[in-house]
């Protein structure tokens, strides 16, 4: 994938963790051009995240901060914390 999309992907044993958290993780992909951004959230929600549209291609430098909080995060809590986003 080009610059055309963000798409970010985190470290972690999908199977196992999938069965233990109630929420799955989300997935931001920002991008420019919808049908590369079509196509990174399809693959994202194949992989069984929840695939969310982070806007475009500016968005991607905040995304990339977000990583800074996740690492921040798993050195306290390991490997398996997560993004989600509860509707509820």
């Amino acid at each position: 994938m080009g610059p055309e999309a963000a798409f970010y992907l985190r470290q972690t044993d999908r199977e196992e963790h999938s069965r233990e958290q109630p929420e799955p993780s989300a997935l931001f992909v920002a991008g420019d051009e919808p049908e590369a951004k079509r196509v990174a959230l399809e693959l994202a929600a194949e992989l069984r995240f929840r695939a969310e549209d982070a806007g475009s291609l500016a968005n991607a430098k905040p995304l990339e901060g977000m990583v800074k909080v996740w690492l921040a995060l798993a050195r306290q809590h390991g490997r398996t914390v997560v993004f989600a986003i509860s509707d509820g």
